[in-house]
């Protein structure tokens, strides 16, 4: 017992203000989430696409060039056509002249810039040109490096970054934003961009401290219960001053402290721990078909702007079963499937659904407007409706009602996965428990207790530095 508590004491001056901030972080994280893009953010701020004149492309690519994704914007005034090639790399044509765009210039970017603040009604300044920074240290956006930094002269200090490869403003943040993340994410996924940049150090990094932290927190717990005492006129806490204090709030708050040291230590999927499988044959199943240059060349010709809904600003292509479609999107954020004998149905998926996973049964299938236990809103924002299969083996699937997309796949690692990170971390154990400000309340209290339990242990520890 003596060895433990010197453990106990030791590893919690070491680790225990680590802690202690990952707590206080917590407290903004309920509110303040990670600078990102939604979909829905980004078709706002896109210009309304004009097909007039269009659709002429580059003769010179090859037709059998395999695409993951093909997408046609506005660039400056005139519709674009995006090709993301399989395994790597953009190519950008100019649909209006049928020339491929080989490099967005530094005039280009300036006047994607000029175009984006005219909206806001504000001037600018530029920032320069960065390989990375804090906002931009994820691997979503190796494809657009180097990035353009802006900054709107607002109140609410607003800075964009552009693409040196597609002319895209991929990310927008704002002042206050990017101050609570300093104080929120950042420091609660130990996220500094030196340290992130190296992904396979970070990951090591998070494992093994949230590993020292589960040892500190089981510790504890098993001191805190074997110093109780139990029975007799002594019954109770033996500890004075601080030390009761820690020693109670341990008590009371141990398992839940260990539990989201624990559910965040499996969020890093720690030695392939509760890692699903890729779902990489269910997702070519589904669209049953190779996208490739030509077939994108032939359906552009097709295009029009008669054929496109009022305010549409990108066509992204599709295909499920298939049958190759474009989806046309609306700066509201609607969409509307074009070509492919109109709309995906109930009727088109139970068709197809038998060849996505051939010989597995399956249990159910249906469209779905609202939220399940694998499926849902909460921090993030999920396209609705979708539709879902269930099979017997209990595997989900979720599609895109309009594009017929696999948006979300779920095995039996993966709801694991589930119940122990988004259950244990979150709180998020139903769709009432979601509920705000229910949620708010419970996540407060909780973390309040935690993190008072934490700070004693590191002024305990600090007292026995400075004796």
């Amino acid at each position: 017992m003596h060895l433990l508590i010197l453990l106990h004491r030791y590893i919690g001056i070491g680790i225990g203000l680590l802690i202690v901030l990952w707590c206080l972080s917590g407290f903004v994280m309920m509110y303040v989430q990670y600078p990102s893009e939604s979909r829905t953010e980004q078709l706002a701020k896109l210009d309304r696409l004009d097909l007039d004149d269009c659709c002429l492309v580059p003769d010179y690519w090859a037709q059998d060039l395999v695409l993951d994704a093909a997408e046609v914007e506005s660039l400056l005034g005139k519709p674009t056509l995006r090709l993301t090639r399989a395994g790597g790399g953009i190519l950008l044509a100019d649909l209006r002249s049928g020339r491929s765009v080989d490099r967005i210039t530094e005039d280009m970017v300036q006047a994607v810039a000029e175009r984006y603040a005219k909206r806001a009604e504000e001037t600018f300044s530029s920032l320069g040109q960065l390989e990375r920074d804090q906002w931009t240290v994820q691997g979503g956006y190796n494809a657009h490096r180097p990035l353009y930094l802006f900054a709107l002269n607002d109140a609410s200090a607003t800075q964009w970054y552009i693409s040196s490869t597609t002319g895209q403003v991929v990310l927008e943040t704002e002042g206050s934003e990017r101050f609570w993340n300093w104080l929120g994410s950042v420091v609660h996924w130990l996220y500094p961009t030196e340290l992130r940049r190296h992904v396979g150090v970070w990951s090591q990094v998070v494992i093994w401290t949230s590993l020292v932290g589960v040892f500190l927190t089981l510790t504890g717990i098993y001191i805190g219960i074997a110093r109780y005492r139990w029975g007799g006129d002594q019954r109770g806490s033996p500890y004075r001053g601080w030390l009761i204090w820690h020693h109670y709030l341990g008590l009371v708050f141990g398992i839940l402290t260990l539990t989201w040291v624990v559910s965040g230590l499996l969020s890093m999927n720690p030695f392939g721990a509760l890692q699903g499988r890729s779902f990489e044959d269910e997702r070519n199943n589904v669209v049953g078909t190779r996208l490739t240059y030509e077939k994108v060349v032939s359906e552009l010709r097709r295009l029009n702007s008669d054929v496109l809904p009022e305010n549409t600003v990108r066509l992204s292509a599709s295909a499920f079963a298939g049958e190759f479609a474009w989806i046309a999107w609306t700066a509201e954020g609607r969409s509307l499937r074009i070509g492919a004998g109109g709309s995906l149905n109930l009727a088109k998926l139970r068709d197809h659904a038998p060849a996505i996973r051939p010989g597995a049964a399956i249990d159910s299938m249906g469209s779905m407007e609202v939220g399940d236990s694998y499926y849902y809103n909460h921090h993030d924002t999920r396209p609705f409706p979708v539709f879902r299969i269930i099979y017997s083996d209990g595997d989900r699937l979720y599609l895109d009602e309009s594009s017929g997309q696999l948006l979300q796949a779920v095995d039996s690692n993966r709801r694991w996965n589930r119940w122990l990170f988004n259950g244990l971390h979150s709180g998020d154990f139903a769709a009432w428990a979601r509920q705000r400000p229910l949620w708010d309340i419970f996540m407060l209290l909780l973390l309040v207790g935690v993190t008072f339990g934490s700070i004693t242990g590191v002024y305990l520890g600090y007292k026995r530095l400075t004796r």
